[in-house]
This record gives C-alpha cells, structure tokens and sequence, in this order.
C-alpha cells in the first residue's frame, strides 16, 4: 500500500497513476481533493490533507490504519518552492514553505 502526498498534481499525480497501473493500492493526497476525481477513477482513495495541518494528517495516517493495518511505501511529495531574493519575500510566505516542505515531510 502506497501513500502519495502532493498528489493532485505533478509528480505525486503521475506516480500515483504508475503505481496504480502497477497494481499497487494507492492512496493520493492533497488539499485540493476535487483535483484527484481522476485518480479516484483509475481507483486511487483520495484524502484531503494538507501537511501543514495536523489534525488531518492524523486522520488520514488513522483511517489508512484502520483500512489497510498501516503503509508500506511513503512517497513523500508535497511540496512547493517560492521564487526570489530572500529579503524580499514576506516573512509569513517563508515560513509557510517550511512549514510545508520541512516540517510536513517530518510530521509524516
């Protein structure tokens, strides 16, 4: 069983649709859960998580446990990158990317 964050678009999205072609199960993560219909289709469970929220990352590492008895693999994909000169970059955008791309790979 495979989880797969940052999978409504992307990278997450194209390993999810390899995988599930592969015959893995596949669980797709992302904010924007409206953006995975198309996994769901190809048969992907969809969860709404976002990374930086821990009240839903718990929810969805329970819910997989309560479902398949834990992961097996963690494609760990969320993420996002902010373009420009550091002092000019406002300081809550900054953190914000920590807070996804450090602190949210960590929290799962």
């Amino acid at each position: 069983m495979v989880l797969i964050t940052g999978s409504s678009a992307g990278i997450g999205k194209e390993t999810a649709k390899k995988l599930l072609e592969e015959g893995y199960t596949v669980y797709a993560a992302a904010r924007r859960i409206e953006r995975m219909q198309d996994l769901e289709e190809l048969g992907a469970v969809a969860l709404k998580m976002d990374v930086t929220k821990e009240e839903e990352v718990v929810a969805g590492v329970e819910r997989i446990n309560a479902e398949r008895g834990g992961t097996d693999i963690l494609v760990n994909n969320a993420g996002f990158g902010l373009y420009g000169a550091m002092e000019d970059l406002p300081l809550n955008d900054a953190r914000y990317q920590f807070e996804v791309n450090l602190f949210g790979l960590a929290r799962l």
